[in-house]
């Protein structure tokens, strides 16, 4: 039962890493979609360490599940940010 936060988290960081790294790449929707599911795999291994660790440990948990629910709040904001330099940075179309 210990282990299943772990193990959780480090599932989570894979799957983190593979969506962070094709939102790189990825169109204005694609970033926002990546993003959001590198985050809320954070999130849902922030919520599995806090529900079953013990002891004081499920406070470093409970952080990561604030950090990633405040991520998730500002990332419509970041999007129409990105969204704003590309148009800018692409120059007008005729």
């Amino acid at each position: 039962m210990r282990m299943t936060p772990m193990v959780v988290f480090v599932v989570a960081m894979a799957v983190a890493g593979w969506a962070f790294y094709r939102s790189q790449d990825a169109d204005q929707r694609g970033w926002a979609r990546y993003q959001a599911t590198g985050v809320g795999a954070l999130l849902v291994a922030g919520v599995v360490g806090t529900v079953l660790q013990p002891g004081l440990l499920r406070f470093l948990w409970l952080a990561m599940v604030v950090v990633a629910a405040v991520r998730l709040t500002v990332l419509p904001k970041q999007s129409r940010n990105r969204a704003a330099r590309l148009r800018v940075s692409s120059g007008p179309s005729e």
